[in-house]
C-alpha cells in the first residue's frame, strides 16, 4: 500500500467505522510480520492471517467477516 502501512489503515478504518470488520494479512514469516499481526489484532483486526496461507483459510476469513452478526 503506497504511503501507509496496515496499522495506519486499521486505525483510519476504525476512526470512520468502529464496527467495520477487518482481515489483516502479514507479508511473511519474519519477526516484524508477527509483531505487526499482534498489533493489528490489538487494534481491532477481526481476523489476522500470516502468509503463507491457503485459499481455504482466506475464504474462511472472508466468510467470517461477511457473515451476519448475531444481535
Amino acid at each position: 500500500m503506497p504511503n501507509v502501512d496496515g496499522i495506519e489503515t486499521i486505525l483510519a478504518l476504525r476512526s470512520r467505522d468502529p464496527d467495520v470488520r477487518i482481515v489483516a494479512v502479514s507479508g511473511g514469516d519474519s519477526r516484524a510480520s508477527f509483531l505487526a499481526l499482534d498489533s493489528a489484532s490489538d487494534l481491532g483486526a477481526t481476523i489476522v492471517l500470516s502468509k503463507p496461507f491457503g485459499p481455504d483459510a482466506l475464504a474462511s476469513a472472508v466468510r467470517s467477516v461477511l457473515a451476519p452478526r448475531e444481535p
